[in-house]
């Protein structure tokens, strides 16, 4: 067999075969699994990791199931996509070009087998440990497997239909394959990434790293499993971030700032002894002064921490966290007004609400940028922050005007939207406009608004029916109320009679200053519909001959076919979606959830 272009081929073996692994999310929530870990991969990770990633246990079976039977379809329609395709990757087009071979050999190699069963015959498993880390900088990632032996075989088939091969290297009794990534920059060479089967049996597992060619004699050992970290802390320290804010054993990880500043400034590094080796020192990238500043400024938001927060059959969340100083968050978190964030049992088919005290965030920008003007930086890097506060600074200095100052929040509860933008008067839904004293623009709108001061509007009065004249099209129907806190408007006949209700609705607000909840599928046909009316009114303009069948032959394009039928497949199991954003005494969190149809 001819060796192949194995620098630009084998990645895309490697990444073929590990495709269906992305099609299983699961657990349980975190309340109802204990933390301990199971994962021996976390063994292999230094203490001084400026990132992890992993789980503490593998995927329970019963969502495995479940989300395999979701996806099932969509996987059926690649597997026509993946047949077509394996015919012409064959034959004399193959036999001529080594990259057409290859790829040939990955496809028939998947075809067939797009499905629980036939992905982990390749040598994978759906309940499979994994880690993410970083020696010094440097990635790593490990993936246990279900049979080591069944993914050499895998590899062997690929490399004999393919008529080519992967040549492997070895360190103490150890294979590996090393692909150089072929750059030519003398100072800064490319990190080779380096693939290694480690282990056989339960202890089995793929390995993915990059290792800058320099520090290969250093880091080699490490990355297969040579050499192993004294009393490695990974899974202490991923069942502490889970037990601090609530994370499943599923899946959490960090980033750290510092950690990640001092690989670049620490000369005993992995990157530093990288850039020792190129001619160049920490001093050179960053002097001790730039290094100073800097870390005082990480210490402010000194960690990105993110976990799996609900996973089940029906259901995942995760949460995304920016860790923050104490007082830091504590300013932040007085800025969330007490608007009632979106419930979670809604079915409307979206809200969103937004809770921000407006005058106070002003008062807090005012306070930080006059803080930061009077720095006096030594750094060259961090030269640009006093004069960028200073301009922040003078745009704030002007008055706010009172409905802007007093400005809350604004909620939005759609329950219907037309199929296309002619019918703009069908929208129904209710609407919120949260301020400080609402009886005062009322007030102002009816001194400008001759139509409307006639209306009854006051506090816990009925809904008033807003004159049609100050509708902005014909047919739109609207009315009007006013609680404590909020001036609110119905659009759409029936509206009303839950308008009282939603303005003084009073869930208690967890550091939420936005949320949005809506259901997926029917937002979805609703785009549908938009599409589906677009194309028939093009159609009904005149596309033209040629038009009509570059339409009829972009609608038969097997891809277009593909992405079809992953939309109706994610139609038919896509319940409600759930995203919010929260200050809270721990910093900034981005929490989302979503919900699956059985």
């Amino acid at each position: 067999m001819k060796p192949s272009r194995l620098n630009t081929l084998f990645p895309a073996s490697a990444a073929a075969l590990a495709v269906a692994l992305t099609v299983a999310a699961c657990g349980k929530g975190p309340e109802q699994v204990a933390q301990a870990s199971s994962n021996s991969l976390l063994d292999y990770v230094p203490n001084d990791t400026p990132y992890l990633a992993g789980n503490l246990q593998p995927f329970p079976e019963d969502v495995i199931e479940a989300n395999f039977a979701r996806v099932q379809p969509g996987l059926d329609a690649l597997q026509e996509v993946l047949q077509d395709s394996s015919v012409k990757l064959s034959g004399s087009a193959a036999e001529e070009n080594p990259e057409i071979a290859l790829m040939g050999a990955i496809l028939g190699e998947l075809n067939g087998k797009l499905n629980r069963q036939g992905i982990e015959s390749l040598g994978f498993t759906m309940s499979a440990n994994h880690v993410v880390y970083g020696m010094g900088a440097f990635p790593v990632m490990r993936l246990s497997l279900g049979d080591a032996q069944a993914l050499r075989d895998t590899i062997a088939r690929i490399e004999t239909n393919a008529s080519t091969t992967f040549p492997q290297s070895e360190f103490e009794g150890q294979g590996y394959w090393k692909l150089s990534g072929g750059g030519s920059d003398a100072e800064a060479p490319p990190a080779p990434v380096y693939f290694a089967i480690i282990g056989d049996g339960d202890a089995a597992h793929l390995a993915i790293g990059a290792i800058p060619q320099n520090l290969e004699a250093a880091l080699l050992p490490q990355f297969l499993g040579k050499t192993l970290p004294d009393n490695s802390v990974a899974a202490e320290s991923l069942a502490e971030i889970n037990s601090a804010y609530g994370y499943s054993p599923y899946a959490s990880g960090f980033l750290d700032f510092q950690k990640m500043l001092d690989q670049f400034t620490d000369p005993n590094s992995p990157v530093g002894a990288m850039m020792a080796a190129n001619g160049r020192s920490a001093e050179d990238v960053l002097g001790a002064t730039c290094q100073a500043e800097i870390s005082e400024l990480i210490s402010r938001t000194p960690r990105l921490v993110a976990g799996v927060t609900d996973l089940t059959a029906a259901t995942t969340g995760a949460e995304y966290r920016l860790e923050m100083a104490d007082d830091l968050a504590s300013d932040l978190a007085s800025l969330v007004s007490n608007v009632p964030p979106v419930p979670a049992q809604t079915a409307q088919l979206l809200e969103f609400s937004l809770g921000i005290r407006v005058g106070a965030a002003r008062d807090f920008l005012i306070t930080k940028a006059t803080e930061y003007s009077q720095k006096q930086y030594q750094c060259d890097k961090l030269a640009s922050i006093p004069q960028s506060a200073s301009e922040l600074l003078e745009s704030l200095n002007y008055p706010l005007p009172p409905l802007i100052n007093n400005f809350l929040g604004f909620r939005a509860s759609i329950s219907d939207l037309p199929e296309d933008q002619s019918q703009v008067a069908d929208v129904k839904g209710t609407f919120a406009l949260h301020v400080d004293k609402p009886e005062m623009f009322v007030g102002m709108a009816q001194m400008f608004l001759p139509q409307i001061a006639g209306l009854e509007i006051e506090k816990g009065a009925p809904p008033q029916e807003i004159p049609q004249e100050l509708m902005p099209m014909p047919g739109m129907v609207a009315s009007t109320a006013m609680s404590d806190h909020a001036l609110g408007f119905a659009v759409g006949a029936g509206e009303e009679q839950r308008l009282v209700a939603y303005l003084e609705e009073d869930t208690p607000n967890d550091g939420s200053f936005f949320s949005v909840n809506y259901d997926m599928a029917a937002y979805m046909q609703k785009l549908n519909e938009l599409q589906d009316n677009f194309e028939t009114m093009m159609g009904a303009e005149g596309m033209g001959a040629d038009g009509e069948q570059a339409y009829i032959d972009a609608q038969n394009d097997p891809i277009v076919k593909l992405s079809e039928a992953w939309r109706k497949s994610f139609m038919d199991m896509a319940g409600r979606s759930e995203l919010s954003l929260h200050f809270d005494s721990q910093g900034f969190a981005v929490r989302s959830r979503m919900q699956f149809n059985d």
